[in-house]
């Protein structure tokens, strides 16, 4: 069985540019060193193209299961749980030995990505795992569906808790919960969030220019920028 090898996604009125906002948050999220799929933004601004992760080179599926899945819990309860238990805890219980290190590292980079972009929506069904047999190695999914939430929705916070809270975290709290959940040495972990600072930074002058040339995104993309250094600035 084949199928289609992208996916694309359009904004709509509602929440303007959200296809421009969502590629600038994976371009953060490449400069991190993240795994992701190819993507890219049409001309227009209008559309992000996203490469299928889940769909190998012969046409066939990879498994593929999002967090609601693993916790088991319905779509409607996709904003119910912590980081720390229904995100960390579960990759490890059902990730293969050898992409358990690996798999927590970069799980613990991109929530901290999405805490410093203010990402509100990385809930259950925006992180998963990919296997490519019932009996096969499973491990962590590259990462999809990152958008800074608060260039819409000032007030808003995060998806699911972390240390019993949805308030966007301090670059302590970040750094006691890679150390509390073994992520690594503090060093390890100081070094993760720097990479994570780094690659916001450095991605902002995209933004600039970007909007520059495109005045409807102006606005929007300085609400970003706004947002950014707000994260930024807590770390």
């Amino acid at each position: 069985m084949s199928g289609r090898r992208e996916i694309v996604k359009f904004w709509e009125g509602e929440y303007p540019e959200l296809a421009a906002n969502e590629y600038f948050c994976l371009r953060a999220a490449e400069r991190c060193g993240l795994e992701l799929p190819r993507f890219r933004l049409s001309d227009d601004g209008r559309a992000l193209v996203v490469d299928r992760f889940d769909l190998r080179a012969d046409g066939h599926y990879q498994g593929f299961e999002d967090f609601c899945v693993l916790n088991a819990r319905s779509t409607a309860d996709k904003y119910r749980g912590s980081y720390e238990t229904a995100i960390l805890k579960r990759f490890r219980d059902f990730a293969s030995a050898d992409t358990v290190a690996d798999g927590s590292e970069r799980l613990f980079m991109l929530i901290a990505l999405n805490c410093m972009v203010r990402n509100g929506d990385a809930h259950l069904k925006n992180f998963g795992m990919l296997y490519d047999d019932i009996d096969g190695p499973v491990r962590l999914a590259p990462v999809y569906d990152i958008v800074t939430t608060t260039a819409y929705l000032p007030a808003d916070a995060m998806a699911l808790t972390l240390n019993g809270s949805t308030r966007w975290p301090a670059r302590s709290q970040l750094q006691a919960f890679g150390e509390t959940r073994q992520i690594g040495t503090p060093a390890a972990i100081r070094a993760i969030l720097e990479r994570v600072e780094t690659a916001i930074a450095e991605t902002i002058p995209e933004i600039e220019t970007y909007g520059g040339d495109h005045p409807s995104f102006a606005q929007i993309g300085a609400r970003m920028i706004a947002a950014w250094h707000e994260g930024l600035a807590k770390h």
